[in-house]
Formats: C-alpha cells, structure tokens, sequence
C-alpha cells in the first residue's frame, strides 16, 4: 500500500498496488489526508478516498468526513496549517444529539446520529490527527460564539458506534468551542426535573449527551450512563461516579484547550473513556456545573500537563 498526496490538485488519494492486493487480500488499507485549506466546508462525496471540497480543497471537516466513513486507522496531517493567525475557524452550526419523549419511564430519551458535516467534528472511526505544534495549529470557533452557544458547538466530537476504535490527537489548539445550558423538560409530581445535558465545551469523549433527573432542593443529578468529576478553575461540584465507556481508547498528546465553555459540565474536556492527556495545557475554560477544566468519568492517565496560564505563543482571542 502507498498513500500519495497531489500537491497540485490538494487532493489526497489512495493507491492501492496490485502486489498488496494479491498478497494480503481482505487487508484494510490506511489513508493519510493532508489538509491544505482553513476553510470549514464539507467532502463532496465521502468514501470514495479523495478529500475535497466544491472548489478541490482539503479541509478539516472534508477530511474527518473521509477518514469516518473508510474502514481503516487513517492519518490527518494539519502540518499545512502553522499560522496561529490563520486558524481553522468552525463556521456550519448544526447539533446532531436531540431529545425525545417516550411515554413511558424514562419520560424522556437522548437520541443521536453523529455528522460530521456540521457542528462538531464528530470521530468515530479510528483516526491520527497530526498538527504542527499547539502554538502553530489551530482549530477554533469564533470567540463571539460564547454569547451565542446555538451558532456554534463543541470543536471535537470522539465516540464509537458500530466498532471499537483508537483515537490519537496531537499538537493543536482546541479554542472557543462551546455548549450551550441545560435544557429542562419536565417536572415529576415529586417535583424532580427532567434535564437534556450535553457535555464537553472544546473536546467531548463518549457520548457526550444524557438524560438527567435533578432534585432541585439539592442540585445534585442521579446516576446516568455517565458519571464522573474533575477539577475546575469555574465551576466545580461532586457527581455520582457511572463508571466509563469500553471500546473506545483516545490520546490527546501536546495539546492546548483554550477558554472552551460548556453550559453544563467539562468545559475544556468532559471524558467518558480510557484517556491519555499528555504535555497539555487547560486554560480559561469554564463550566456551568462541574468540571471547568476537566471532568472524568474514566481510567485517566496524565502527565505533563497543567492549568493555566495560557501559552505565550496563543492569543487568548
């Protein structure tokens, strides 16, 4: 197998020898997508191995969209984009997890097909994604976003759906991704309220969206398919530990998450999964209930990494 990228065209395609298709018949044949464009646009048509946009551009979210629907670990090199100044800006608002009534207990259910194509950049294959450094590579939504959470989303989006999968991240900047408050529903005639959450503001590990039945005299939710707590530099508070998700193992390596917010909790990170974060900096990231920095409901393995105060490198903007 080789992976050749076109330089004149930008496009990244996939050749296949006739030699490895004799040889290892059945092998899945890895692509690597070299992303030329901080555009946010869509893949014109996904799965068939040429990342491109309408006007032949590799982007982020075309690539993503390519590597989610090929059977194979494949490799996004963002070491096009080095320029902190000319950042990779989110700009196709949509959310893909809603919400629906079931006329039975629970009342209510969570429901979503994870896409790509617009809000966050949803992963759910098997994946490397490569930057040229956190203080070079980075992908962000516009800061004006915050005051708007409905035009924007989360910038990462990590979870399986039909097969086990390994994601590794490393060296970029994840800034200004956002979620938007709770949304109540309905009030129990004991008085508890139905609440839709959705989690993680810059990177959401797992599902990232669930059903929570709070007592409002106490704040405090019961056990979901979630669970978990971290630290916070805004926002805090203790939860009911659900346990994490299996089949799903991510690296996030040389990464910074830069004042990302979440309205309900884990603003720079919410993590449902056997995590490693490694030589990573959380800063100026906020949370309306708990975990402003990072909240864990999983085996977490972390090292070199710290909170605040922002790289000198990055603006805060």
């Amino acid at each position: 197998m080789e992976s050749h990228t076109n330089q004149r065209s930008g496009l990244c395609v996939r050749w296949l020898t006739a030699l490895a298709l004799l040889l290892v018949p059945g092998t899945l044949l890895a692509a690597t997508f070299v992303v030329n464009s901080t555009a946010d646009s869509v893949d014109i048509k996904p799965g068939d191995g040429l990342c491109r946009d309408a006007q032949g551009r590799c982007t982020l979210r075309a690539a993503i969209m390519e590597t989610d629907a090929l059977p194979s670990w494949d490799v996004i090199d963002l070491s096009q984009i080095n320029d902190p100044a000319n950042p990779i800006v989110l700009d196709i608002p949509g959310i893909d997890e809603t919400y629906t009534a079931t006329n039975a207990d629970p009342p209510w259910a969570v429901t979503g097909t994870p896409d790509p194509s617009r809000g966050d950049l949803d992963i759910t294959d098997s994946l490397t994604i490569e930057g040229a450094g956190p203080d070079k590579t980075v992908i962000e939504w516009p800061a004006a976003a915050k005051s708007a959470p409905s035009t924007a989303d989360r910038v990462f989006h990590i979870q399986k759906t039909d097969h086990d999968i390994s994601v590794r991240i490393s060296g970029l900047t994840v800034r200004n991704g956002v979620t938007a408050t709770p949304q109540s529903l309905s009030v129990t005639p004991e008085g508890l309220v139905w609440t839709f959450k959705r989690k993680g503001g810059g990177i959401a590990i797992g599902s990232g969206a669930y059903m929570e039945l709070v007592d409002p005299n106490k704040q405090h939710g019961l056990c979901s398919t979630e669970g978990g707590h971290g630290g916070a530099e805004q926002g805090g508070g203790e939860d009911e530990d659900c346990g994490g998700e299996t089949g799903l193992q991510v690296t996030l390596d040389h990464i910074y998450l830069l004042n990302n917010q979440s309205g309900s909790d884990g603003g720079g990170l919410y993590n449902t999964a056997p995590l490693t974060l490694a030589n990573s900096v959380i800063s100026g990231n906020s949370a309306k209930s708990k975990g402003g920095s990072l909240y864990n409901g999983a085996e977490l393995t972390m090292y070199n990494t710290r909170r605040g105060p922002l790289p000198p490198q990055v603006t805060d903007s």
